[in-house]
């Protein structure tokens, strides 16, 4: 999860902390949680796909999303589905959504959903 930094203040980074607590408490250490700016994020990004060594990827097609990953994976050769079909996001290594907001208090990520 990436989160940028310049839409935070400094007393959303004890709500931070406290949602990554809650976050790790309920999923242990399989869950990375970051406070980045974009440029870092992007090579965070990087990262996890090399790590999850993955070819293909499916995520929403929002603006933030989809500038997102087109900025970063210019040079890689991975496979970029936006809003595909249920066969696509099975064949997908990674996924990527965007959230509205995240609860520190419950560790919880809020995610708007329509059709």
């Amino acid at each position: 999860m990436q989160l940028w930094n310049n839409k935070f203040s400094n007393n959303d980074l004890e709500a931070l902390h406290t949602f990554e607590k809650k976050v790790k408490a309920g999923k242990g250490n399989s869950v990375e949680v970051y406070f980045t700016d974009i440029s870092t994020a992007r090579s965070i990004f990087k990262d996890i796909i090399s790590k999850q060594q993955a070819k293909n990827i499916i995520a929403d097609s929002s603006g933030l999303t989809r500038s997102f990953l087109e900025e970063s994976l210019l040079d890689e050769s991975l496979n970029i589905h936006f809003d595909g079909d249920k066969y696509t996001a099975n064949a997908a290594d990674i996924g990527i959504s965007e959230m509205e907001f995240a609860i520190a208090e419950s560790g919880n990520l809020v995610e708007l959903s329509d059709s």
